[in-house]
């Protein structure tokens, strides 16, 4: 399984999750087997200064990922990543490391539009 964390830093698992997975300088890429972490990569987000809805949940399918995990999230993004085949997770904080062995462990695996987004309408409209 490869994971995909919203990050501040390159610095891997020790990297903060970013606030909003769209503007992350990086995304931390995870890679697991048997809810075990095995590898980890820093990529930077190309779409970091702007970006289309559907362009970051496309670029990261290419990258070949199962699950995107951030903090915050806008519910178009959402049926994007969906639509894609990718599992969005949303509302963690804190670091790659602890977010990812949440999802490993079961404890996280929610996707709801960031309250911003809704306060902006981002979640409406066709996914």
């Amino acid at each position: 399984m490869k994971i995909a964390v919203s990050s501040d830093t390159d610095q891997g698992l020790k990297s903060t999750v970013s606030g909003h997975f769209g503007r992350c300088p990086f995304f931390t890429m995870v890679d697991c087997e048997e809810k075990t972490i095995v590898k980890t990569e820093a990529l930077i987000n190309p779409f970091f200064q702007g970006h289309q809805p559907f362009e970051v949940p496309n670029f990261l399918k290419e990258q070949g990922i199962d699950v995107i995990i951030t903090q915050g999230m806008g519910g178009r993004a959402i049926g994007f990543f969906q639509q894609n085949g990718i599992e969005p997770v949303t509302s963690c904080a804190g670091s790659v490391e602890e977010v990812v062995k949440a999802y490993l462990a079961g404890s996280v695996s929610n996707a709801a539009p960031c309250a911003e987004s809704v306060a902006h309408h981002h979640g409406e409209g066709d996914a």
